[in-house]
């Protein structure tokens, strides 16, 4: 959303062994992390919805229309669960082969 809206934004990726001594600094102890850099100081949002909405407002491209928010908050969360049954379904195939 932010590339899409032409904001400047700065992609950090996180080191495997740089994880365990950074995730206490974390919002629910996850990633992926939005760090939102205004005058009062820093906003550190978590969840990829979350941030993904953020983005979104910030680079006008959500909604202000209670209705239509819903319709898009509707999409993003159905892709959510698409990602997650993918994922289960992956994941119980790499069981099987495994098994054998």
């Amino acid at each position: 959303a932010l590339q899409i809206g032409g904001l400047p934004f700065k992609s950090i990726a996180i080191e495997f062994e740089d994880w365990p001594m950074l995730k206490g600094t974390m919002p629910c102890k996850t990633l992926p992390c939005l760090d939102i850099l205004t005058e009062k100081g820093t906003t550190r949002i978590g969840q990829s919805n979350a941030a993904l909405r953020y983005a979104g407002r910030l680079a006008g491209l959500y909604p202000t229309s209670i209705d239509e928010a819903g319709v898009v908050d509707m999409f993003i969360e159905m892709v959510e669960d698409a990602f997650m049954a993918f994922g289960d379904t992956r994941m119980k195939s790499e069981d099987k082969r495994t098994r054998k």
